[in-house]
């Protein structure tokens, strides 16, 4: 056991500390340093003093990484000498050099990214390399230190006398509580003392906000003190910052953004939501406040708290952020800088951080809020009006005894926003609030949080009659990406257009006209075939005796070759001398001879461009896998004339993918009456071979064409209506209006009126509404449930429907309590907060704690929206979904109220998730050459990268080939007679370029930022048929309405069947933990958990995904002016704020 003695002291107080070493011992400790017994028995009889101090803050907290020096003046030898007075020319502490810079202890050299060096301490690589520099360090600045992470510093050998000792900092360098620009100028220095985010550099160093320094005189002691009887000394002095007047204040970022509707645009009185309400193009910003209540360090006693039980509580308080809490902005975005309050840590005499149990000493490491959200639109004397939120809340107390959430039954105290703490419900006080599940949410320093909130979908009538985000994408000329932010897209409804209804006619009645004129002149043709037979067998036995004689006669004495050029062509059967039949119809040959025409040639309309396809000869026809020839890339024989089609003029038509559209030798049966196709370009050919009459008559061509073309125009002209439900997004509130009609009881002193209590709840003592959050059941006892953990049954939901508070009967409308295609079960609009870890990667660099040691640093790549483009993704789903003989347009909107298809949705969501590769078309190889006839073969298109997606694959069947193709990984399958979608997304990976891989980000979104996150409620995605994908009917639990699989009647009259499909009774109320695995406490022991029940979906998914992951972001309405770009502004780069999106 080694032997260490202490030398007790105490830091800011102590100037010199005596003791008697009388026994052995191994160490000697004084604060968090140590001397071994042989550095102070060696030197017993030198001359020296040992000074050993702390630097320090905040009255006791040890400042790391301060630089510490006894003053060596420049002496008279070495003043002579030019090399060595460059270097070091100080004979006084404040003396400076030839560059007007002091003498300082500071780093020339960056110490991490977040760093600016100002000073011009040497280096360790021109220590080592430099012969004059290391001569400097070894003689003037060999006294000098730097404190360790407990802020002390110990000078070992210093000659005894009066000395001057130097303190440098760089408060940027100093560990876990090093400062950026931003907190100056929240401290009240101006913006013009910084290079935006950064810090500048000056030549007068003590200019610079960061940079404190200090001088003392101290009278070094010899350690030895005293020979005889053993006595030794050490110096002590300490710094403090105070002296300074400075102290550190650490902060935590409170972000997001708000956006609401225009006046006209409300929810009625009897739940009814405007159809025009939150289409996202529609929506504005305002002003507003952001209110707050936090913990303090103080407690105390309460007889009214814990249901009247009485107890020591804490103290709460009024937070006021700046300007009274008008933080919102003009652009609805607000950015708080909140002060931490708890927590308060120290370093003991040991070095140890330690709470210091005193709210005066220490620096503050946390703090416990409760924000209210509210907008500055006045409501007294208005119907109209918008809401508040209180962040977090997630449970709504609710004593209905059904447990259907009824509005009439919700406990007031759900909503309180109040400094005293019995004010709160007895549950939350007794279960939520001591460990922040609930009601209160804890902020460390330093770090970045948002909002979180469930987006809800209420609905009534009219398929667009919902509440939510909506017409997020609409056809190009609406759209307004200039005024706001794409959102985030998890379905879409088919959208009532009269224009595409009306263009669907007119292509049906046209389809029509060209079928008549295809059957009608494919049979003259086939009859003028008939009548040219004769004279086909005349001509035949001419060229027959014209080859005879030309074979027999002899040149030099008889009469020359008779030459007919038809004949050269001219066969009875097998093939041409040219290699092509002597009896075809693709390409057209009657006896070796081309005998037909074109009667017309259809582009198709290539959706997202909304240009028509270009006609190419050399549209390659190999299937995938196959061998491509140089017949096989063109879809006509060279000796047939386009009429000028062949790729017209640039700017009129574009060049389609290869496999864009309908494919006549890949999508259907070889030898088929099918006609020429391809890329997008639709042939009818006419043939004059009485064999070809089944192709003349043909009309499968106008039919392929006539679907696609009515997708991709549908597409198009806005037949989509984008919309998020049912989900939970990050970092954006949307403050929804609705009607309400109030009056004042004087006698009460409470408002009563009439307003949609299924969607907003009216304070009664604070006359305050708020959305309401999730009705949740405590139980008479509080049900014996353990905090901090799921529970799937206490969230009770709201069973309720828009359609229930409706002023007509139910008889009259036929929707019951629930439209159709809303959820039989509603979570409302509970709201919690979400940590993003650091507000940036600096602090890793330079901090030991394990908050920051995983670098879970996720603001900086989030971005101000995960939307990502979906048309590309749309556009290949539904090229080949077209590929189905019974596609129609309705078939692909047969979920409840003509939504998307499931399988659609769980693409498109999936694809505007935080950490996916965004999709991309990959054509493959397309030849946009406009040559007839290409000289070879092209070559195979290289692999993808691993930024990119596979091309499309057509469709799968169970026994994968020769029956179908073979599932691709990151390519869209399409799978079964419904051609239903099959889709893994991609994510970054170490070979992609990414601050981080979508596993460290998920990782750390969802894992290791979870020391704070809370329980919240959640539906499960149902995958409907076989896993992994499901199909078109996949849905969200409680899901109501019918789902409709749509077929081709005749005359383009559709016709549809009702699949029996019920998610209504959607099973357990879900919830969990938000940023620690929330589907854990239900799903743990599942054999491929957590992969299998999380997206992106792959071959193992389950039967149930969880979708609400902390993986959809929206910071802002404003482009340029979210949220988002507020803290890249303020912490990354200026420039880059007014682009980055």
């Amino acid at each position: 056991m080694s032997k260490n003695f202490r030398v007790r002291t105490e830091v800011g107080k102590d100037k010199k500390v005596t003791f008697e070493l009388k026994q052995d011992f191994d160490l000697l400790e004084i604060l968090s340093l140590s001397l071994t017994q042989n550095d102070l028995y060696t030197r017993m009889c030198a001359d020296f003093g040992v000074v050993v101090g702390r630097v320090i803050a905040n009255k006791g907290y040890g400042i790391p990484n301060a630089k510490v020096s006894i003053f060596i003046p420049l002496d008279e030898e070495d003043a002579k000498n030019k090399i060595v007075t460059s270097l070091y020319p100080y004979t006084e502490p404040f003396q400076k050099d030839e560059n007007g810079i002091r003498y300082n202890l500071l780093s020339s050299k960056r110490s991490h990214d977040c760093h600016v060096p100002v000073g011009t301490f040497p280096t360790l690589e021109d220590v080592l390399n430099k012969q004059e520099v290391r001569y400097v360090y070894d003689k003037y600045y060999k006294f000098t230190v730097k404190t360790n992470e407990s802020g002390d510093f110990m000078i070992y050998g210093v000659p005894p006398g009066t000395q001057s000792i130097i303190m440098d900092v760089d408060l940027s360098d100093i560990g876990c509580f090093s400062l950026l620009p931003e907190d100056f100028k929240i401290q009240g220095f101006a913006d013009s003392e910084f290079d935006g985010p950064r810090f500048k550099t000056d030549t007068s160093i003590d200019r610079l906000p960061q940079i404190i320094n200090q001088n003392k005189t101290i009278e070094i002691s010899p350690f030895w003190g005293d020979e005889e009887f053993c006595s030794a000394a050490i110096t002590r002095v300490d710094f403090d910052l105070a002296d300074n007047n400075f102290s550190i204040t650490p902060t935590a970022i409170f972000m997001g953004g708000t956006a609401t509707d225009t006046d006209k645009n409300a929810v009625g009185r009897n739940c009814q939501p405007k159809r025009d309400m939150g289409e996202l193009c529609s929506l504005v910003t305002q002003t507003g406040l952001v209110d707050c209540i936090r913990y303090t360090p103080f407690f105390t006693e309460d007889p009214a708290a814990f249901g009247g039980a009485g107890g020591t509580v804490p103290v709460l308080q009024r937070y006021y952020l700046p300007n009274g809490g008008r933080v919102i902005d003009e652009n609805g975005t607000f950015f708080c800088s909140v002060e931490m309050n708890l927590d308060h840590v120290i370093t003991d005499e040991f070095g140890k951080l330690v709470r210091s149990g005193d709210p005066e000493k220490g620096v503050p490491t946390r703090t416990r809020c409760r924000f209210r959200i509210r907008a500055n639109k006045s409501t007294s004397g208005q119907q109209v009006r918008a809401g508040n939120y209180l962040v977090p809340n997630i449970r709504e107390f609710n004593t209905d005894s059904s447990q259907d959430g009824d509005p009439g039954n919700t406990d007031p105290r759900s909503y309180n926003f109040s400094t005293k703490y019995s004010d709160y419900h007895p549950y939350a006080q007794q279960y939520l609030m001591p460990g922040a599940e609930d009601v209160f949410y804890d902020m460390t320093y330093n770090k970045v949080y948002t909002p979180s909130q469930f987006h809800d979908k209420h609905k009534q009538f009219g398929r667009q009659q919902f509440l939510g985000i909506k017409e997020i994408l609409p056809e190009a000329e609406q759209q307004c990406s200039t005024t706001a932010m794409f959102f985030p897209i998890n379905s879409a409804v088919r959208k009532p257009n009269f224009l595409i209804f009306l263009y669907m006619f007119l292509l049906d009645f046209l389809s029509t006209i060209y079928k008549f004129l295809i059957v009608l002149i494919g049979l003259l043709a086939t009859i003028i075939g008939i009548i040219l037979t004769p004279i086909m067998v005349i001509l035949g036995i001419v060229c027959t005796i014209i080859s005879f004689w030309n074979s027999i006669h002899v040149v030099s004495w008889g009469p020359p070759n008779i030459s007919l050029g038809i004949c050269d062509d001219f066969c009875w059967g097998g093939n041409t001398s040219s290699g092509n039949p002597c009896q075809n119809c693709f390409p057209c040959r009657f006896f070796g001879i081309p005998m037909g025409f074109i009667l017309f040639t259809l582009r198709q309309t290539k959706y997202p461009e909304c240009e028509k396809c270009s006609c190419r000869t050399n549209v390659p026809n190999a299937p995938p896998g196959g061998t491509a020839t140089a017949a096989s890339f063109a879809i006509l024989d060279a000796n047939y004339d386009w009429g000028g089609n062949n790729c017209s003029a640039p700017g009129d038509t574009i060049c389609c993918p290869d496999d864009y559209g309908f494919n006549s030798e890949i999508d259907t049966p070889a030898n088929s009456n099918d006609l020429l196709a391809g890329g997008g370009c639709y042939v009818k050919l006419i043939c004059f071979n009485p064999g070809c009459g089944a192709s003349n008559t043909n009309t499968r061509v106008i039919d392929e064409y006539n679907k696609r073309e009515k997708i991709a125009v549908a597409l198009c002209n806005g037949i989509m209506n984008y919309f998020w439900e049912y989900n939970w997004v990050n970092g954006f509130l949307y403050q929804y209006q609705f009607k309400a009609r109030l009056q004042y009881d004087e006698a009460t002193e409470v408002y009563t009126g009439d307003y949609c209590t299924l969607m907003t709840y009216l304070h009664p003592t604070d006359n305050i509404f708020y959305y309401r959050s999730t009705p949740f059941d405590p139980g008479s006892n509080f049900g014996g449930v353990t905090p901090g953990n799921a529970n799937i049954t206490n969230f009770t939901f709201s069973n309720d429907g828009a359609a229930s508070f409706s002023w007509w009967p139910s008889w009259l409308t036929g929707v019951g309590t629930h439209g159709e295609g809303d959820a039989d079960r509603h979570i409302l609009t509970p709201t919690t907060i979400v940590d993003y870890g650091p507000r940036n990667k600096c602090v890793q660099q330079i901090c030991l704690d394990d908050k920051y040691s995983e670098g879970c640093s996720l603001i900086t790549q989030m971005g101000s929206t995960s939307f990502q483009d979906i048309t590309d993704l749309v556009s290949d789903i539904y090229n080949l979904k077209a590929k189905d003989e019974d596609a129609v347009l309705a078939k692909f909107f047969g979920r409840p109220e003509k939504r998307i298809g499931g399988d659609v949705a769980q693409a498109l969501m999936q694809n505007c998730m935080a950490g996916v590769i965004g999709y991309e078309s990959n054509p493959g190889f397309t030849s946009c050459d406009c040559s007839v006839s290409p000289p070879v073969p092209p070559p195979a298109p290289p692999p993808p990268g691993p930024e990119e997606y596979g091309t499309i694959n057509g469709r799968l069947w169970a026994d994968g080939t020769p029956n179908g193709n073979p599932y691709m990984q990151y390519s869209i399958n399409t799978w079964g007679t419904d051609f239903d979608v099959q889709w893994q997304a991609k994510e970054y990976t170490s070979s992609t370029p990414s601050i981080l891989s979508t596993n460290e980000m998920v990782t750390c979104i969802a894992e290791e930022l979870s020391a704070t996150t809370q329980v919240v409620p959640y539906l499960s995605w149902r995958m409907f048929g076989s896993a992994p994908f499901g199909d078109w009917k996949n849905d969200w639990q409680y899901m109501t309405g019918d789902y409709d699989d749509w077929y081709p009647l005749v005359l383009g009259i559709d016709w549809w069947d009702t699949v029996a499909v019920s998610w209504a009774n959607g099973g357990s109320r879900y919830s969990g933990p938000y940023q620690d695995d929330i589907a854990f406490p239900w799903w743990s022991g599942t054999a491929n958990y957590p992969q299998d029940i999380y997206p992106p979906l792959s071959t193992i998914s389950n039967n149930q995904i969880v979708f609400s992951q902390p993986r959809f972001h929206y910071f802002g309405l404003r482009p340029g002016e979210t949220a988002y770009n507020t803290f890249v502004r303020k912490f990354v780069d200026e420039e880059l704020a007014d682009t980055v999106i």
